[in-house]
């Protein structure tokens, strides 16, 4: 069993401890998206590239799935008790993700997904605080992070939220404010396909004050 343990600084470790960064000046995202600036200029990249360089940093709450961090408090407060049963499984994660940034066409590429249900810790409790839809949590971690000409930045290891139905499950993705109040926001609903659970959403990007629109085409499989 892995334990999470809940700091001012949240992440994952190899170990299987997780904690929540919290950046003193802006609130930040436990999830899979851009956090913080790229780590070079871009090199080699198409000569129709954005003008700017993305920072990873979103100045608007997004409208389905986060791109970064939200810039209000959330509209009211997360209930305690879950509306979905928990299920604990646990399952292995096992999925791949395409990131496309179509505008001058400058870049695609694909992203590997692995991590573990957590469900059962105690320490997914305050994810059930603040997805009550939520019946399955997992730790997963993101290879490789950083793409697009090293100018986009993705969180490594980040926290997702399921609500498995029949045939559906809603893909939940988790925020936390300098407060330390944690919240949730569907980004997508995957369908079941062949096993595997397969989704697509839209979102933008934050390049230096500009957004820059991606599509994140993903599928993901739970192993027993």
């Amino acid at each position: 069993m892995h334990n999470i343990s809940l700091f001012f600084f949240w992440g994952c470790s190899s170990t299987g401890n997780v904690t929540l960064k919290i950046d003193t000046a802006e609130p930040v995202e436990v999830s899979g998206e851009p956090t913080s600036e790229p780590t070079s200029e871009p090199s080699g990249e198409p000569s129709g590239e954005p003008s700017g360089e993305p920072s990873g940093e979103p100045t608007t709450e997004p409208s389905g799935e986060p791109s970064g961090e939200p810039t209000s408090e959330p509209t009211s407060e997360p209930t305690s008790e879950p509306t979905s049963e928990p299920i604990n499984t646990d399952k292995i994660w096992e999925g791949t993700r395409e990131i496309d940034f179509p505008v001058n066409n400058y870049c695609t590429e694909s992203q590997n997904e692995s991590g573990f249900e957590i469900t059962a810790e105690s320490s997914s409790e305050v994810y059930f605080d603040a997805c009550p839809d939520c019946n399955q949590i997992y730790q997963v971690d993101i290879d490789p992070a950083i793409i697009c000409y090293d100018t986009v930045e993705f969180a490594s290891q980040t926290i997702y939220g399921l609500d498995v139905q029949e045939g559906q499950a809603d893909l939940y993705y988790f925020y936390q404010y300098n407060s330390g109040e944690i919240f949730s926001v569907k980004m997508a609903s995957a369908s079941q396909n062949n096993g595997s659970w397969e989704y697509e959403y839209e979102n933008n990007y934050d390049y230096f004050g500009t957004d820059y629109p991606y599509t994140n085409t993903g599928s993901f499989s739970l192993i027993e």
